[in-house]
């Protein structure tokens, strides 16, 4: 098959064009329901070709980034070129599309952590959770789904976004404890459902709290 617009791609390919269709929608270029219907698109899409239509209409192809950005090997005679940046871990994604998905348990959570819900259910437990550090942003989205989280006990939670015809609710049974991780949720849901928590009570119980 020659035909690059035929070709299958992958969840990383779907996943630019989401991030791309939330940049145009932070520009002003798209209305919040476009951006819902065109990232349920995206998350559907089989080929090169489905990619392509949906953001025909926009100025910059996600798949084609500036030339000025990318590395310059050197030679191998010259010095090793310190990096510019520190290496920030990419961001762990859970995503229900059309599904369930959930994680939890003893899992390591990095520094950001993405949940989507589109036409699905997904759940994010961090009460057994191990951080890597104390402050953790949790980009959230619900398109015509929904998403819950579940925070540490004693951890202080911060909410924003906005919410289309849909819900948005933070519900903690505990104050915030020094120490505690500190949880930056950004929620942004269209025709869906986002809810923050504390652990249930069997759970604290079981703790011996």
């Amino acid at each position: 098959m020659t035909d690059p617009s035929r070709w299958l791609v992958s969840n990383q390919e779907r996943e630019q064009v989401v991030e791309f269709l939330g940049q145009a929608l932070t520009d002003g270029r798209l209305l919040l329901d476009e951006y819902g219907e065109r990232c349920a698109r995206a998350y559907a899409a089989r080929t090169r070709a489905d990619l392509d239509e949906i953001v025909a209409d926009l100025p910059v192809a996600y798949a084609e980034p500036p030339t000025d950005w990318l590395p310059v090997v050197p030679p191998p005679y010259a010095p090793a070129m310190p990096a510019p940046y520190p290496q920030v871990p990419p961001p762990d994604r859970v995503s229900a599309v059309f599904g369930d998905e959930t994680r939890r348990g003893r899992w390591v959570v990095p520094p950001v952590v993405e949940a989507r819900a589109i036409f699905g259910e997904c759940r994010v437990e961090l009460q057994d959770a191990l951080f890597q550090q104390p402050y953790l942003v949790l980009d959230v989205l619900a398109i015509c789904g929904r998403v819950h989280v579940v925070v540490p006990p004693g951890a202080d939670v911060r909410m924003s976004g906005f919410t289309v015809v849909g819900e948005r609710q933070c519900r903690l049974r505990h104050d915030p404890i020094p120490g505690a991780p500190f949880v930056e949720v950004r929620a942004y849901a269209l025709f869906g459902g986002i809810s923050v928590r504390s652990p249930s009570r069997w759970w604290q119980w079981r703790r011996g709290r």
